[in-house]
């Protein structure tokens, strides 16, 4: 009677000794160059070319569309319109604010 604890027949495949991850060949390193300057350079053309005056034309029609904005609000409230005004708290020059923000000089 036959052992059924041994078999002969696998489906695995042969392993080959040639194989292996191609980005780490060296073999294949000057057409991965060659590619990746093609790519790069393809993508810098398209954003220079295209995607770059679309975002562009967007900031600057946002740009004019807050800047109208902010003067038709000027213009009720009847401020005086200065669109180069500074937004926010302005700060005292140095040494010139309140005292307890000032630097105490060092005693001796």
């Amino acid at each position: 009677m036959a052992d059924r604890g041994v078999t002969t027949a696998t489906t695995e495949v042969p392993a080959q000794k040639n194989g292996g991850f191609p980005p780490f060949k060296t073999e294949t390193f000057p057409s991965q160059l060659f590619w990746l300057a093609i790519t790069f350079g393809f993508l810098f053309v398209v954003l220079w070319r295209v995607a770059g005056p679309r975002i562009n034309a967007a900031i600057t029609l946002r740009r004019n569309t807050i800047s109208a904005a902010i003067e038709a609000a000027n213009k009720a409230r009847g401020m005086p319109i200065s669109p180069r005004r500074p937004i926010g708290p302005r700060w005292p020059a140095p040494g010139r604010g309140p005292r307890r923000l000032r630097r105490r000089p060092a005693r001796r």
